[in-house]
């Protein structure tokens, strides 16, 4: 019978299944976003005639950044907290970019939802698998058995 002393020290295998649900579902839309990127690339333009061809590099940046944090949430199936500080760091390095290239100031323009939202909707997860990685650490360390 489980001591009620160490109830609260137990991670939460909601916590753990909620991140890895939603981490899934981004790494899908990660991997057919990546894939449309592919075949945009070595497709040179005929997959989508009316896309801009002259652009700054920098807007290459946050979607590499997004997809590797994707992985990382991906890695975090196995490892919690690996794959949510990949997932974590990786946004935070995306952060700064986006307030560079696309600042916020005053009203905020609806086509700037889309890459801080993205940017939270990836970055979410990871920060759920770090949770529980403390959690699942504090147990091991307070030597609370299964």
């Amino acid at each position: 019978m489980e001591n009620p002393g160490q109830r609260g020290k137990r991670p939460s295998k909601g916590l753990l299944w909620t991140a890895r649900i939603w981490g899934t579902w981004v790494l899908i839309v990660a991997l057919f976003i990546f894939i449309g990127f592919l075949s945009e690339f070595f497709g040179a333009g005929t997959t989508d005639p009316y896309a801009e061809e002259e652009y700054p590099f920098i807007e290459n940046i946050p979607p590499l950044l997004m997809f590797i944090s994707a992985l990382g949430l991906g890695l975090a199936w196995r490892w919690e907290s690996w794959g949510g500080a990949v997932a974590v760091l990786f946004q935070l390095v995306n952060l700064p970019i986006l307030l560079i290239h696309w600042p916020l100031a005053g009203n905020i323009p609806r086509y700037l939802i889309a890459p801080y939202g993205l940017a939270v909707v990836v970055a979410v997860p990871g920060i759920l698998f770090l949770i529980y990685a403390r959690q699942a650490r504090i147990r091991t360390d307070a030597g609370v058995g299964d």
